[in-house]
């Protein structure tokens, strides 16, 4: 775990088991960098940071309407394959 100095960012610093979960992200050294870089000049914790990103992909990835249409496809097919169970599945 990085050692970065500053305040905290406006995130709201919760603990675990309180609506929120912890995660294990595995990252190039030099990604590493570059997050931590960004976390010391913003002055932000790196959970706070990585919240950010994650946030802003989500995002791009809803807005983008081949990520929708296969959103639409896979429920369909869930629809379809859970009202009539495999019966191999449920054994």
């Amino acid at each position: 775990m990085a050692n970065i100095e500053g305040k905290p960012c406006d995130c709201s610093e919760v603990p675990v088991g309180k609506g929120w979960r912890t995660v294990d992200v595995e990252m190039s050294g030099e990604l590493f960098d570059m997050f931590t870089t960004v976390a010391k000049v913003r002055r932000e914790t790196l959970g706070c940071v990585a919240r950010k990103a994650v946030g802003n992909y989500i995002k791009r990835c809803q807005q983008d309407p081949g990520f929708r249409q296969e959103v639409e496809d896979l429920a369909t097919r869930l629809d379809r394959y859970g009202s009539n169970p495999n019966p191999r599945e449920s054994k």
